[in-house]
């Protein structure tokens, strides 16, 4: 671990400058703050929903709430999604449906925050 207290601020300027974007956006909320939008480009390039499934599971609610943000008229059109045969209206009723599952409860209560006025029946069914 580097003891940023010792070393003067332009060496640690010129330290930071090599370190690569990704692995700058983990090590604190203000720089996942700024180097989201790089960070979620190359993960979702490489996993995919994996990503969105890997953070309700480790209920990581900053992430979530930046990657709901940005994705949710994306996700409210994706329809018929299919999980473990079951088939869920769409993508928004899949997420909440998963952290249910997985009692989420930071990034439950986030949805909950984020509910909107349009109602949803029949949130999920069993194929034929």
């Amino acid at each position: 671990m580097l003891h940023t207290a010792r070393l003067p601020e332009d060496i640690l300027n010129n330290i930071y400058s090599y370190i690569p974007y990704e692995e700058r956006a983990l090590v604190c909320r203000e720089n996942y703050s700024i180097y989201h939008t790089l960070f979620y480009e190359y993960d979702t390039y490489r996993t995919g929903d994996s990503y969105v499934r890997f953070l309700i599971r480790n209920d990581l609610s900053i992430p979530f709430k930046k990657v709901y943000c940005s994705n949710y008229s994306r996700w409210i059109k994706r329809k018929k999604y299919i999980y473990k045969n079951v088939i869920h209206k769409n993508y928004i009723e899949f997420i909440k449906f998963y952290t249910i599952e997985n009692t989420s409860g930071k990034c439950m209560s986030f949805i909950h925050e984020q509910s909107f006025s349009k109602k949803q029946h029949k949130r999920s069914f069993l194929p034929n």
